[in-house]
């Protein structure tokens, strides 16, 4: 399998598993994997998940340190585990825990966000309730994106775990690969993710026949007013501050204009170099500096921002038109002690 799929059928999704599991590499993967999690499905002993942690960790490289000062380890992700006391929900497949198990706190060190990893964690408990997110399956569903083969998302949906979850329903409805579990259909996705990075690398380094360097926007998916020049995401200079929100070594920036129609329209700008440390590698999908991702509601203006867990942030600015809407929005996502923040901050600003 060396082409794009845009329309999978089932012959298709079934070679794609052959091939994934004729690898000698991803063969001896899968089975030490399933023995290791078939011999400890529990996760109340904090041996055993530091076990599973290490595996997951190693063999899919999620980015997790050994040691270090200012980031969560291995060892402090695997007592986070336990201490969510997450086997219930594992069981139930309750989409919310694959959030909470990637969020890590522990002061003083930074927040970590271990999304990919968390979603691995999750899907080799319960294979049947939980896809894989990771940089391949993103570009794959990018790039049908673009081609009009599934619903248009916003660049930051993928990483709010359920509409992840429904893009993968609705791909495989779409389809008629319901007969598929999504482990089958993330062999599929992995394959053919691949192959959309491997072109990208090549259109993105060599010339076409006109000298000119032929690209794609596979990796940043948006309303399609946000595109010009062949895919180049559209900067805006000229809109309003709506929400700025800062953190040690930088801030994020909610932007916003009125458009001639009437409705309001918002993008971000960011420098997301300030935040390398915060994600895990498999989800930093592009440039760490970037600007103009474009939302035609404040809701999806919300979801831009939802990767930063932003609420927790300090609030610089709020725009007064949008204050109500914003401490709303901190108080549905919040704990008491950051809504109590923000509503002294945002009371001052």
């Amino acid at each position: 399998m060396n082409e794009i799929i845009m329309n999978p059928s089932t012959d298709d999704v079934r070679r794609a598993g052959a091939q994934f599991d004729s690898d000698s590499n991803n063969k001896i993967l899968e089975e030490a994997l399933q023995e290791l999690f078939g011999q400890f499905p529990q996760n109340t002993h904090l041996a055993q998940v530091l076990l599973k942690v290490t595996a997951l960790n190693t063999l899919y490289s999620t980015q997790i340190p050994l040691y270090h000062e200012t980031i969560p380890t291995i060892f402090e992700v695997a007592e986070h585990i336990v201490n969510l006391g997450i086997d219930s929900d594992l069981r139930r497949g309750v989409d919310g825990l694959v959030r909470s198990l990637a969020t890590v706190e522990v002061p003083p060190k930074k927040v970590r966000f271990n999304y990919s990893f968390a979603t691995k964690y999750c899907s080799w408990h319960n294979p049947e309730a939980y896809p894989i997110f990771d940089s391949r399956v993103y570009a794959y569903l990018c790039h049908l994106v673009n081609h009009g083969c599934i619903d248009r998302f916003i660049r930051n949906d993928m990483w709010d775990y359920p509409i992840f979850k429904r893009t993968i329903e609705g791909f495989k409805e779409r389809n008629r690969l319901g007969e598929f579990t999504f482990k089958e259909i993330d062999k599929f996705l992995y394959l053919q993710g691949a192959i959309v990075i491997r072109g990208r690398e090549k259109t993105t380094t060599e010339p076409s026949e006109t000298g000119t360097l032929e690209t794609e926007p596979i990796f940043m998916p948006v309303p399609p007013t946000a595109w010009r020049n062949g895919g180049t995401c559209l900067i805006k200079e000229d809109g309003e501050t709506i929400l700025e929100v800062g953190t040690e070594g930088g801030a994020i920036t909610l932007l916003g204009k009125r458009t001639a129609a009437g409705p309001w329209e918002f993008w971000t700008q960011t420098d997301e170099t300030t935040f390398r440390d915060t994600f895990d590698e498999e989800q930093l999908p592009g440039p760490l500096v970037h600007e103009g991702e474009i939302a035609t509601t404040l809701a999806e203006a919300f979801a831009l921002l939802s990767r930063y867990q932003w609420h927790t942030m300090t609030p610089i600015k709020v725009h007064p038109d949008f204050r109500d809407a914003i401490l709303d929005e901190v108080q549905r996502r919040g704990k008491p002690e950051e809504v109590e923040t923000w509503t002294f901050r945002g009371s001052c600003i």
